[in-house]
């Protein structure tokens, strides 16, 4: 419940982002949902009980969040501009998202709750 919540909610965030990049011809629906392969890739590590395992572990998903989000508009007003290849952009910030969550697993130290 509080993964979709956390998936709908960057959705929600991203929202201008993709209305900018779609008026300019090369919006994806995949900017709506760019976090959502490092949350899942999150969640399956956590799964297998790899790293800290508290409940205020559950920080790290956020940060992840507040990261995509950030990374999201980044990508449409400046990658996409110097760039010049969206889609390019989209898989390199997602990449990118997903190589944070595996860090973020693996040096994460305990938090206390």
């Amino acid at each position: 419940m509080l993964f979709g919540g956390v998936i709908v909610s960057l959705a929600f965030m991203s929202l201008p982002a993709w209305m900018v990049s779609r008026s300019r011809g090369n919006g994806s629906l995949w900017i709506l949902f760019l976090s959502a392969p490092a949350i899942g890739v999150w969640v399956c590590l956590t799964a297998l009980g790899i790293g800290a395992q508290s409940l205020s572990n559950l920080f790290e998903i956020f940060v992840i969040a507040i990261l995509g989000v950030v990374l999201c508009y980044l990508k449409v007003f400046l990658l996409d501009k110097t760039v010049g290849r969206p889609h390019l952009t989209i898989v390199t910030v997602s990449l990118f998202l997903v190589a944070v969550a595996v860090l973020l697993r693996l040096f994460m130290p305990l938090l206390p709750e």
